[in-house]
């Protein structure tokens, strides 16, 4: 899949000195480019379902592209059946901001007899849920925001 997509904008601003005088208007025309290009695989390991995901990202302005990131994810399905479900796997992020270039990464979702969920995604998230009323959910938990 490839997205891609241009915001124009355009911004005004009054500027006012704090010391008094002239006020004066600017206006400038600023655009905004951004291109993804994603790719998907599945395959097999160790008799193990894996799946691989990558996808290349780039932004910049009308005039240059000025960033350009990379994301690689490793999964391995370790489980899959009715009550429960288990990944594992790694995540590869190559971006020059990014504190942490390689993650493992952890998934496990269980539905108990009595209604409750636990739903781990590491490093992200743990929560314990329970669905209620139909189409209400209550979650108890904690998640971690990049």
């Amino acid at each position: 899949m490839h997205t891609f997509s241009e915001i124009p904008t355009r911004t005004q601003a009054d500027n006012i000195p704090a010391a008094g005088g002239l006020a004066f208007r600017t206006e400038e025309d600023f655009n905004y480019l951004f291109s993804s290009l994603n790719f998907t695989y599945f395959s097999s390991l160790f008799k193990k379902r894996m799946i691989y995901s990558s996808s290349f990202l780039v932004d910049g302005s009308e005039k240059h592209f000025e960033r350009i990131k990379g994301i690689f994810t490793g999964t391995m399905v370790l489980k899959a059946n009715q009550r429960t479900k288990m990944t594992a796997g790694v995540l590869v992020n190559i971006d020059q901001s990014a504190q942490s270039p390689i993650i493992p990464t952890f998934s496990y979702e269980h539905k108990f007899n009595n209604g409750l969920i636990a739903d781990i995604v590491l490093p992200r998230s743990i929560y314990l849920r329970k669905y209620m009323f139909g189409n209400g959910r209550a979650s108890l938990g904690t998640e971690l925001d990049m």
